[in-house]
């Protein structure tokens, strides 16, 4: 366990997105970032987990929700996203994790 949360398997690529505070709004200008992961996640056959971060768990969740959404619309398998909050807040911000697939 750690202060995000659960995170289980190896990470290859961590992102740290940063929000306005109180705001769970995802800039724009991220776009090309957040293509360009989903590109380096497609060539690993890796997922991606999202870890909101918040004074309010809410606030938290909502900035996990929009990350992920986000990368649905740029062309993510939504079953590959996997979304939470953060244990312990930190920052006005979300960890976007590139993790290694799991196989049985």
């Amino acid at each position: 366990m750690t202060m995000l949360g659960q995170v289980s398997g190896q990470v290859l690529r961590h992102n740290v997105i940063g929000f306005p505070v109180g705001s769970s709004a995802l800039p724009a200008s991220l776009q090309p970032a957040l293509q360009r992961l989903l590109h380096d996640a497609a060539a690993r056959r890796a997922r991606l987990q999202v870890i909101g971060d918040a004074e309010q768990p809410a606030l938290a969740m909502e900035r996990a929700r929009s990350v992920a959404l986000a990368l649905v619309e740029l062309g993510a398998d939504a079953g590959r996203i996997e979304i939470t909050v953060a244990r312990d807040h930190v920052a006005d911000q979300a960890h976007l994790l590139l993790k290694q697939a799991v196989t049985p």
